[in-house]
């Protein structure tokens, strides 16, 4: 019976640490840039977040579903302002072995200004971000930008594999002295 308790908490603690497993997006970093071009737009990102960037998607307003060489993108538009005043642009996407995403940009077709959004390695190769719309605009485009290489497990899969093994040996080792 007192194995049972042990196991139950383990799992319990294991299922604990499963929210630290969440996405990470960093941003929205607002930006103006001199021109309106992809070009510019890939440029600034690669000198300011990651030099191995590529774009991977550009995307016009709305709904629809990208499928390429990097992966699939499916961009779900809102029509409607948030109580701050932004607009939001909800992407979920799943990327091919050897890609992650690395960020994101949404533009409002008003000036030369953007926002930026950077991705952690650890969640770049799934995930669904909700991205704002600079200064209450209507979106012009979204892109995204892609990196070379592969996921790494994030801190709460490695928390909770950690946890299972040290509970594991720990049960083991008590039985094995009987």
């Amino acid at each position: 019976m007192k194995s049972l308790k042990c196991l139950l908490l383990v799992g319990a603690l294991c299922a604990g640490m499963t929210p630290l497993a969440h996405a990470t997006l960093t941003g929205p970093f607002l930006v103006t840039l001199h021109d309106n071009g992809q070009n510019t737009e890939l440029t600034y990102f690669r000198t300011h977040f990651d030099a191995g960037a590529e774009m991977c998607v550009v995307q016009s307003p709305g709904n629809e579903t990208v499928t390429n060489a990097f992966g699939t993108f499916t961009f779900v538009n809102s029509t409607v302002r948030d109580p701050a005043g932004h607009y939001t642009v909800q992407v979920t996407f799943t990327m091919q072995p050897g890609f992650l995403v690395c960020g994101f940009l949404t533009k409002n077709g008003l000036g030369n200004d953007v926002n930026y959004y950077t991705v952690s390695p650890d969640e770049g190769s799934s995930g669904t971000f909700v991205l704002e719309v600079p200064h209450q605009g209507n979106l012009s485009h979204i892109d995204v930008f892609c990196c070379a290489g592969e996921g790494v497990p994030d801190g709460g899969t490695t928390v909770m594999l950690l946890g299972t093994a040290l509970g594991a040996l720990g049960m083991a080792r008590r039985f094995l002295k009987r």
